[in-house]
């Protein structure tokens, strides 16, 4: 696999766990390391610009809500039981 190199400094526990982990599971270190940093990166929330109707959408939102335009979710929830009756 081709990739960038880089170097990491780990704690000494960290790094026994990595050493033992490795020998445990049949990985090279570098192999679990990266699977944990492309796991971390997986669970991250990711940021992304709002398209134009969305950004539209929550003007709309925040309009309806100075207006007062809108239900509680006390009401929203009271209806809902009404419905499923």
């Amino acid at each position: 696999m081709a990739g960038k190199q880089i170097s990491v400094t780990l704690p000494p526990a960290v790094a026994r766990q990595v050493q033992a982990a490795s020998k445990k599971n049949r990985r090279s270190q570098s192999q679990l390391v990266r699977e944990a940093v492309e796991l971390y990166f997986a669970r991250q929330i990711q940021v992304v610009e709002p398209e134009a109707d969305e950004i539209e959408a929550i003007a709309i939102g925040k309009r309806q809500l100075a207006a007062g335009e809108f239900v509680s979710l006390t009401e929203l929830s009271r209806d809902l039981d009404r419905c499923r009756q």
